[in-house]
């Protein structure tokens, strides 16, 4: 294609402002002109990525691999905008946009005076973060089970000191020279009992009038009375 042809183009693709401005040009001026000036980034764009990098911060709850590769990816974009940033502002950076839950991590690289790479950094922060998630499973399930057995000792406890296992239900408690059980619970246990000498309901053994009859008459021997034995010939 010709020059002429090719200006003819790039004049047609533009703004009318910028074919007043190239109009007089050649094509190879307006090209060079054009990729001169619109190859360099506008300043918002560095300004975007650089209130990233200084604001990013890792809230709890959110994982520290996404939050770390995006300060880098900050910190690379940055770089291909010729806008340096030295290592050790980029870890610094790094180090304190973590939440409290690393505040024991920070502390540590600093004063072990560890000096690691961004990347290397972020595969640390992740071995981290794993770490301290299983410390926290671990501890939650030695908690479960020591309130497991701490129960399960004052039932025990309760047991040895003769404390009932079940609260009673009832009103009130006796007092002096009364019984705990009223007259009512004693006549709904024995309403359903039968008697194991005569076979009726509505007593116990002990109280039953045949039975007293029967022990009377020599018929029966109490229960519980030693029994006679015969002496054994010599």
């Amino acid at each position: 294609m010709e020059a002429g042809a090719i200006k003819n183009v790039l004049i047609f693709a533009m703004e009318s402002n910028l074919q007043k401005r190239f109009i007089a040009q050649g094509a190879n001026k307006i090209f060079t002109t054009l990729t001169k000036e619109f190859s360099k980034a506008p300043r918002i764009v560095t300004y975007e990525h650089t209130c990233r990098f200084f604001e990013a911060k890792l809230q709890k709850g959110q994982p520290v691999s996404p939050h770390i590769l995006s300060i880098i990816e900050n910190v690379e974009k940055l770089e291909a905008l010729d806008c340096k940033i030295s290592e050790n502002i980029v870890i610094d950076r790094m180090l304190h946009s973590l939440n409290d839950g690393f505040a024991l991590f920070r502390a540590n690289y600093y004063m072990n005076d560890l000096k690691k790479s961004p990347h290397a950094l972020h595969s640390l922060l992740v071995q981290t973060e794993k770490d301290m998630k299983f410390s926290g499973s671990l501890k939650q399930d030695v908690l479960v089970v020591s309130n497991k057995g701490k129960g399960k000792g004052k039932a025990q406890a309760d047991l040895a000191v003769g404390k009932p296992k079940f609260k009673k239900s009832g009103s009130g408690k006796s007092g002096p020279g009364e019984s705990s059980t009223s007259p009512g619970a004693t006549k709904s246990k024995t309403g359903n009992m039968e008697c194991h000498h005569c076979h009726k309901t509505g007593h116990w053994r002990r109280t039953c009038p045949v039975y007293h009859e029967d022990i009377k008459a020599g018929r029966v021997t109490p229960v519980g009375a030693p029994k006679h034995r015969t002496p054994r010939k010599g």
